[in-house]
């Protein structure tokens, strides 16, 4: 995995501990068998057009960005063991604790960048 920051449109960090995977296997397996995702953290799921959250111990919020970076579908409390829907024009998820699109006033169309 690699370190990324994540930043909105005005380039104000959103989160500083960041992850993105690019290999199967760490995209498979994403959080399982975390407890937790701290509150300055999120992962990054690249390529990536659906998730699971089978064998998860928590919540989380999760959006989903176009190859321009513009969110193009969110989930707010998506709970464990639930899979979401395909999204055709997905190329990146990104996946943060529960509450943090509300938090960070993320919304449909803005434009999120991992650097």
């Amino acid at each position: 995995m690699k370190n990324v920051i994540i930043t909105n449109q005005d380039k104000e960090p959103l989160f500083t501990k960041a992850q993105m995977t690019t290999r199967f296997f760490e995209r498979l397996v994403g959080l399982m068998g975390k407890n937790n995702i701290e509150e300055e953290s999120a992962l990054c799921i690249k390529p990536c057009n659906s998730i699971h959250m089978f064998f998860m111990r928590f919540s989380i919020d999760v959006v989903f960005l176009d190859a321009e970076g513009s969110a193009i579908w969110l989930i707010e409390h998506m709970k464990p063991w639930q899979i979401s829907k395909i999204v055709k024009k997905s190329t990146c998820v990104i996946e943060m604790p529960c509450g943090a699109i509300k938090k960070k006033k993320i919304k449909l169309y803005d434009k999120i960048e991992v650097v």
